[in-house]
């Protein structure tokens, strides 16, 4: 446990994946072209799986951050993330010629202790893109290793076998293309900026959020 004004641990356990999000200073861009962003950061995730046997399942880089959903068997996240954050910010400013810093703050973590946590959190990053207004459908968004799942685009990151995606391809698509209703959503962003996913309950009723409830997800997910 930390003391005073000190951080809270981290959440890391060998057993259950990650959510990890990391923003650019302000909220600002990224100060290159989101091709080269995703090539840079395609060639971090690489190494970090290489070296720090981080195993990477699902990534979304959006115009000023990133998700990245992982599992970290190695105990070794945390200098995998130092590591990655700190090359992608000089490659990208080498790049840009700019020498603020790239990142407003280091990466949150978020760990998913049950499988229903885990879908959540990966519909939720792979909806990012159509969340924003950026396009229609999910498949339809370039910088997201689900285009490499359907063989729309090559990529060196290592995603790890896609137990989720390959269930059921059809179906999973029309899942994660099904939106969210506006407070689950809501729900979902505040329960993704926890140390261990958990989803608020109503404040009034006391009642569970209706994502607790196993109905809340097909069940060919759920018995994968």
């Amino acid at each position: 446990m930390s003391s005073g004004m000190g951080r809270t641990p981290r959440i890391l356990d060998p057993n259950f994946p990650l959510h990890l999000v990391a923003r650019c200073n302000n909220k600002e861009s990224f100060p290159v072209p989101l091709s080269e962003a995703w090539e840079i950061m395609s060639d971090y995730l690489h190494l970090i799986n290489k070296v720090f046997r981080i195993e990477l399942i699902a990534f979304v880089m959006m115009s000023n951050h990133f998700h990245l959903i992982c599992r970290d068997p190695s105990m070794r996240l945390s200098e995998a993330m130092e590591f990655f954050m700190r090359e992608v910010s000089r490659e990208m400013l080498r790049r840009s010629g700019r020498i603020n810093k790239l990142w407003g703050d280091t990466y949150r973590s978020s760990i998913l202790l049950d499988i229903g946590y885990f879908l959540h959190a990966y519909k939720y990053i792979y909806r990012n893109p159509v969340a924003a207004g950026i396009c229609e459908r999910v498949e339809e968004y370039p910088w997201s290793t689900l285009q490499m799942l359907l063989g729309q685009k090559t990529s060196i990151i290592p995603i790890r076998e896609d137990e989720t995606f390959f269930s059921s391809p059809e179906q999973t698509l029309r899942w994660l293309n099904n939106s969210y209703h506006p407070d689950e959503a809501d729900h979902l962003r505040r329960a993704l900026q926890k140390k261990k996913l958990r989803f608020p309950k109503d404040p009034t009723t006391k009642r569970s959020s209706p994502l607790e409830a196993r109905d809340s997800l097909p069940a060919w997910l759920l018995t994968r």
